[in-house]
């Protein structure tokens, strides 16, 4: 993939820690405004989801709240 965006045949968008130590010669650029994803869960049951699925929505609960 870096190797066609290093030769101008395309382009990608990665998050910054990603860049960091690239062994490519490509030019980072920022977007204007900032840029955040969106998480999404599909799930049938949260009382039978296992407890780290659990945890991690509590922890998107708290998230979302501050």
């Amino acid at each position: 993939m870096f190797g066609m965006v290093e030769k101008g045949l395309g382009i990608s968008v990665l998050p910054a820690l990603i860049l960091r130590h690239l062994p490519f010669n490509v030019e980072v650029r920022s977007f204007d405004e900032p840029v955040y994803p969106d998480i999404a869960l599909a799930l049938r049951n949260r009382a039978s989801a296992p407890l780290a699925t659990q945890r991690f929505i509590d922890y998107l609960d708290y998230r979302n709240a501050v």
